[in-house]
């Protein structure tokens, strides 16, 4: 007994410090290093960017933000290697990284830690030549990241406008004054400033009415010079797209804040005679003195008619597009066996609002097992106008033969016709083979004698050494508890070292603790909002809290998720987060006040949908 028990403890000895010496070291200080392959690529190409991160807790690095450049996570690998005793853990984050102009980009210093034990990466050059170049081609070569602005009727229009008097003014270019509800139009905003005045930008342009919706704006609008009525001016444009939420009657114009530089003595009265010299004002132009004006710039109010949607037919599964679309369907491959996987595409092609483009695709049908599709909405112009949504779906035939896929139809409203369109695709043809039955060959093999029978041989019995009992001694009571204990010890022992482990080497699992911890933040906030009945301070936490599950989910920055992602990745799963971006959008132009009992009920629905965010 003794023996066995001692055996035992050296057995979990020997164990325990080979599990030591394989642990990450806790105390060593984490190295970064960051490669980008290539460094030279052409506008519209891609570059990757790998930072490594070596005895870290795994936590990412954070990458920041180059003018000029997009770079967006891709994906993250792990590695634990031992040597000489000695245990490391590193782990590496992508990044695909494309420039959107020509020219030479610095990617400064990737820090990580803090204190005297933060590290950080030498800075990282990135030469961008023009598309048409020769630089050398990327495998993840993306479309062209500046697109073209869409076309607006009457945006080049020169004639003379009634405030083109004054030092500053702003223009709402529209191509129509009539709209539907929910049909999107593109639109220019256009900021004007006389020659020699200087001025500053303090916001976005915004809207006047909560009947419409506008795009997100660029932070760097267009700047050019015009003409008007013989003075020269420096102009601001935006191109965007504004959307017709709710039906009647409204007066739409824009507002932008900024601050104008005005001389000190713009609004002194001057002396007509006397020597100019004895005049304050001189002294005041020889020393330059001048005063910030803040001023707000408001657009000409233009009424706006906004019209329902016909009501007495709507086609079934419309989802209330409005623009001028096109379909095609397509499914690769179209030969296979019964049990593969095939993919369905629905492509929609066309003009107009975009994110209320929405397909089920193909149902479950005694052929096919179908499962949930996804989107992706490619623009051909810069507010997302005019593009191509495209929809994949896996489908699986259920049996052989010479399958079908039936017809898929896609509705939406046309406002130039005023008619529902209702528009469908021809069967896509697949050639499903049937799997080989082998159970039915070897149960004919056998029938027909072919299988090899096995002979036996007669055992030879002889005596042994006789014993009191014929218990083994791995079945006795004793040995049995002490191997318990041993072995609940081990286990209990290798369970934490081994989640210690798993947590230490995935970024993912400190992400969704981040991510976590601010959601919980924003629901505070939240709380905090209806106590005091602030509306845009609470529909503001609403929108951060969504973005930081959204983020966590699909990887990407949580600040940079806008209503346009949440349409074409949730295909329909974001009927209730898109109202909620409306509303934090409304009240933040329209400064509108709720009640605390209706905050009280948006925070059940934000609360619903970070919980279904979980789940899916």
């Amino acid at each position: 007994m003794n023996t066995t028990l001692t055996r035992t403890l050296h057995c979990i000895g020997a164990l325990s410090v080979m599990t030591l010496f394989a642990l990450p070291s806790m105390g060593a200080i984490p190295r970064i290093r960051a490669t980008l392959e290539p460094s030279n690529v052409a506008v519209g190409q891609a570059a990757q960017l790998t930072v490594t991160v070596t005895g870290g807790s795994g936590e990412e690095a954070a990458v920041p933000h180059v003018d000029g450049l997009e770079i967006t996570a891709t994906g993250q690998s792990s590695e634990f290697q031992s040597i000489n005793g000695v245990a490391t853990a590193s782990y590496s984050q992508t990044y695909m990284v494309t420039p959107t102009r020509t020219g030479r980009f610095v990617i400064p210093s990737i820090k990580f830690g803090s204190g005297n034990d933060a590290e950080a990466t030498q800075p990282i050059v990135l030469q961008a030549a023009g598309a048409g170049s020769s630089a050398a081609p990327s495998a993840n070569a993306q479309p062209p990241a500046v697109l073209p602005a869409p076309n607006v009727p009457g945006a080049d229009d020169d004639r003379a406008v009634s405030n083109s008097d004054q030092q500053a003014f702003l223009r709402l270019l529209m191509p129509k004054r009539e709209l539907h509800v929910g049909e999107a139009v593109p639109v220019q905003i256009k900021a004007y400033f006389r020659e020699g005045l200087q001025a500053s930008v303090n916001g976005l342009p915004s809207l006047s009415s909560d009947a419409f919706t506008l795009n997100s704006l660029d932070n760097k609008p267009a700047q050019t010079r015009e003409n008007v009525n013989g003075q020269s001016y420096a102009v601001l444009t935006w191109n965007t797209a504004v959307c017709a939420v709710k039906a009647g009657d409204y007066s739409l114009s824009m507002r932008m804040p900024v601050l104008l530089t005005v001389p000190a003595h713009a609004n002194k009265p001057r002396r007509m005679f006397g020597d100019p010299f004895d005049d304050d004002s001189f002294f005041d132009n020889f020393f330059g003195n001048s005063v910030e004006k803040p001023v707000t710039l408001s657009s000409q109010a233009d009424v706006e008619t906004v019209r329902p949607l016909p009501s007495g037919y709507q086609p079934v599964g419309f989802s209330g597009a409005v623009g001028q679309f096109t379909i095609t369907a397509e499914a690769s491959p179209d030969h296979v066996s019964a049990g593969d996987p095939i993919t369905l595409r629905l492509t929609v092609t066309g003009r107009g609002n975009f994110d209320r483009v929405a397909s089920s695709l193909l149902s479950n049908s005694t052929d096919w097992k179908s499962y949930k599709p996804v989107a992706r909405f490619t623009p051909a112009d810069s507010v997302g106008f005019e593009g191509t949504k495209t929809f994949e779906q896996a489908v699986v035939p259920l049996q052989s033969g010479q399958l079908k896929i039936p017809e898929l139809s896609f509705s939406y409203f046309d406002p130039e016709t005023e008619k529902y369109v209702t528009r469908s695709t021809a069967p896509v043809a697949i050639d499903v083979l049937p799997v080989a039955n082998q159970s039915s060959a070897v149960s004919a093999a056998v029938s027909n004698g072919n299988v090899d029978r096995p002979t036996f041989a007669p055992n030879r019995v002889e005596s042994g050494r006789f014993v009191s009992s014929l218990e083994p001694l791995f079945l006795q009571p004793r040995f049995l508890l002490a191997n318990l204990f041993a072995w609940c010890g081990l286990a209990a022992f290798s369970f934490f070292v081994s989640r210690h482990i798993r947590r230490a080497r995935d970024p993912q699992f400190a992400r969704a603790r981040r991510s976590d911890r601010a959601i919980h933040d924003q629901l505070t906030a939240m709380d905090a909002a209806i106590q005091q009945a602030e509306t845009t301070a609470f529909f503001a936490a609403a929108r951060r809290a969504l973005q930081q599950r959204l983020g966590q989910r699909w990887g990407l920055p949580p600040e940079t998720i806008t209503m346009t992602e949440v349409n074409a990745r949730l295909n329909g799963d974001g009927d209730g987060i898109r109202p909620v971006f409306q509303m934090a959008d409304q009240v933040a132009y329209s400064h509108e006040n709720l009640p605390a009992g209706d905050l009280a009920g948006w925070k059940r629905i934000v609360t619903k949908e970070l919980e279904h965010l979980e789940t899916l």
